[in-house]
């Protein structure tokens, strides 16, 4: 006969090159941003990156994971919790399949500054310092320092997971100056938080 002609196609992609990991950036007390690079795989390659609260997001099954996809290098995670660990992971998908998840690591969200409070507890050599979490998760550290000297160049500094600290040993009759600041879980600490001075 005559020849039929039939329809045209192309081959399928080599499935993609599993993504590099790169380092998280644009990290708030609410936001995250997870990078992550091509590692040989053409512009228009498409990326899925998974966030999640517990390590191997794409296996946990954890009912609070997000899924972001894109075909840039990075995904911006938004509306997350105060000084939480977050996982991320990312996989590479074109017509010739799917790569294998490839692990970014984990970052923190950043702690939030304390609120002030007023000190309590006030003796002859002693004084309680206070202040509120601020949206702080409970378990958050806090730094605390007191001084004599309001530019803090000298200090006593207490480290605690409450929202007091007592300073003993002080002066009598001395007036004292004192801040306070978060820590999340990546050790970053915010700025501090100026306190009431007392004497």
């Amino acid at each position: 006969t005559a020849f039929q002609i039939l329809p045209s196609t192309s081959t399928l992609e080599n499935p993609p090159a599993v993504p590099g990991a790169a380092s998280f950036s644009n990290v708030t007390t609410s936001d995250l941003q997870a990078n992550w690079t091509a590692n040989g795989n053409p512009l228009g390659t498409n990326y899925t990156a998974i966030l999640s609260t517990a390590p191997n997001p794409s296996t946990n099954g954890a009912s609070g994971n997000i899924t972001i996809s894109t075909t840039g290098f990075s995904a911006s995670f938004t509306g997350l919790a105060i000084n939480r660990l977050y996982f991320v992971e990312v996989k590479a998908s074109n017509s010739g399949g799917s790569s294998a998840y490839t692990g970014l690591g984990s970052v923190a969200t950043l702690a939030a500054v304390p609120g002030p409070a007023a000190p309590t507890n006030i003796q002859t050599s002693q004084i309680t310092a206070n202040w509120t979490a601020n949206g702080n998760p409970a378990g958050t550290s806090y730094l605390v320092q007191a001084s004599t000297d309001n530019l803090f160049g000298s200090v006593v500094s207490i480290s605690t997971t409450g929202l007091s600290a007592t300073f003993t040993g002080l002066s009598a009759n001395t007036l004292y100056f004192m801040h306070v600041q978060a820590v999340n879980l990546n050790s970053l600490g915010t700025a501090f938080q100026i306190l009431p001075s007392t004497s």
